[in-house]
């Protein structure tokens, strides 16, 4: 396991750090299309796979959000369209994540934002929010699947160290989303053991851990029609005042259009430690992109592969 420490991070879900081994989830019941009837009206299919540096304003990913307490289900469609291709650095700043990796070594990125909306619906499409988030997205570039692999390097090279920070960048810009916008970051907390008081008053506060544990990846199907890539899975703890919080999984491939925009991220399976009955799952639906990501110049292609 590669414990990571980071600092100067722009969100509350942003530190990350070792943690106690991730409790394996039961299977997820699969979402399906039938939970979700205004899907359809929303957003439909997928684009064809492709691998692009540049951003297409128009670049759309619908998800399907369950909420199970018990007996009691809840549901929702999240659609996050990309407004712009250029970031506005004086007006927004840059994203800087620190982190601290193996035998002392420290990688440092950076990433200016672009505007996501991020629209929520009930599960037949009735509007429920809509809000702008500021993504570093630089950083969802970076590939699960990629850092995985440079796990299994005895010792870590300096580009896998790279890759390994970036993917965890990459989750921390994902879970961004859900946090920044307030009917999802309600829907991400009802899942989460919350500290009590007194852990609250002896940590001076609230400290939060995310550690993915990437070592443990193992492969998976993205389940996306006509998609070649491949997918891993791998468990994700997050903790409160060094105490276990919540308990996920996630699958994810390739940021390759048109799935970039979640990078790569298909789905998102997690319970609270201390009553498995609550459970979040998050499944990817469609993604589309505009006919200019897919036009017949040469296309430049993401260096992040050393």
């Amino acid at each position: 396991m590669v414990p990571l420490r980071l600092r100067a991070l722009p969100v509350l879900l942003l530190a990350a750090c070792a943690s106690a081994p991730p409790t394996p989830l039961p299977e997820a019941a699969a979402i399906t299309a039938a939970e979700f009837p205004g899907a359809a009206s929303l957003l439909t299919g997928f684009a064809p796979e492709r691998q692009r540096s540049a951003w297409f304003p128009g670049e759309t990913i619908l998800y399907a959000l369950r909420l199970e307490r018990g007996s009691d289900v809840k549901r929702w469609l999240v659609r996050m369209t990309l407004l712009a291709d250029k970031p506005d650095v004086p007006r927004d700043g840059v994203s800087k994540l620190t982190m601290h990796m193996d035998a002392g070594n420290e990688v440092t990125l950076m990433s200016p934002y672009l505007p996501f909306r991020v629209e929520v619906f009930d599960a037949a499409g009735a509007p429920q929010a809509d809000s702008t988030v500021k993504v570093p997205y630089d950083f969802l570039r970076y590939s699960f699947l990629d850092a995985a692999g440079r796990l299994q390097e005895k010792p870590l090279t300096d580009a896998g160290r790279n890759q390994v920070a970036g993917a965890h960048a990459a989750l921390i810009s994902f879970l961004g989303i859900l946090q920044n916008d307030p009917v999802l970051a309600n829907i991400l907390w009802q899942v989460v053991d919350r500290p009590g008081v007194l852990s609250v008053i002896a940590s001076l506060g609230v400290t939060i851990g995310l550690h993915a544990e990437l070592e443990q990846a193992t492969p998976a199907t993205a389940h996306v029609p006509e998609w070649t890539r491949s997918a891993v899975t791998f468990p994700l703890v997050l903790t409160i005042n060094d105490t276990r919080a919540l308990d996920a999984k996630i699958t994810a491939t390739d940021p390759w259009l048109p799935l970039r925009m979640g990078g790569g991220i298909v789905q998102v399976e997690a319970t609270r430690p201390s009553d498995p009955s609550v459970r979040f799952t998050a499944r990817v639906l469609a993604a589309r992109a505009p006919e200019a990501a897919y036009d017949t110049a040469p296309l430049p292609t993401d260096a992040r592969r050393p």
